[in-house]
């Protein structure tokens, strides 16, 4: 999302008290999982390798990949002073250490930590109170983004390794090495889990 706001960082507010927080997934992940996403959502027949999500979607606009739009988000946020600290923890981080990260997190956020917030009930009502984009919930309920989720009562570890360059396919090749070096910044300034 934060490529929506790229070319309109004068928009964000200089005196509404905020913290901003940044969600981080290493780039090889987000990338094959958006991809899957679409190929899912969008029906498609052919061979998933021949598949190309930028042509094929009308959504993605292959110039918001070509640069970092989170870490030049990330950037402003910090150096023009709207929060000299952002908050940022990995996604992989929050799924396998929910109960050191959540803590720390909370804290940040003057927020007291609760054990109750590390589990809930596996259920789609939830889907009812989310505030945002009605499109982006109908096409991610189509795709199938939120079923695990619906369908767990905690955190679960990530089982999944990290993709290697080679599982990328030629679409995510003509992107990817523009996002890498941002999320390894923001790795290192992220909530660690230790």
């Amino acid at each position: 999302m934060a490529a929506a706001v790229l070319d309109h960082y004068d928009a964000l507010p200089d005196q509404v008290p905020t913290r901003h927080t940044f969600i981080i997934r290493h780039p090889y992940h987000f990338l094959l999982s958006q991809r899957r996403i679409l190929l899912k959502l969008l029906q498609y027949q052919g061979d998933p390798k021949e598949f190309d999500m930028f042509q094929a979607s009308p959504l993605l606009v292959e110039k918001h990949y070509q640069i970092d739009a989170m870490y030049l988000l990330w950037k402003h946020i910090k150096y023009t002073g709207k929060d000299p600290n952002p908050l940022i923890f990995d996604a992989e981080d929050i799924m396998n250490y929910p109960d050191k990260i959540l803590p720390k997190y909370l804290s940040e956020l003057g927020i007291p930590f609760d054990e109750k917030y590390l589990t809930w009930d596996a259920s789609e009502e939830i889907i009812k109170t989310w505030k945002g984009a009605l499109e982006q919930v109908i096409m991610g309920k189509q795709a199938g983004v939120f079923d695990k989720a619906f369908k767990s009562s905690c955190f679960l570890p990530n089982t999944h390794s990290t993709p290697k360059r080679e599982d990328l396919t030629p679409d995510l090749l003509r992107v990817v090495d523009n996002l890498v070096a941002g999320y390894e910044e923001m790795y290192e300034n992220r909530i660690k889990p230790e």
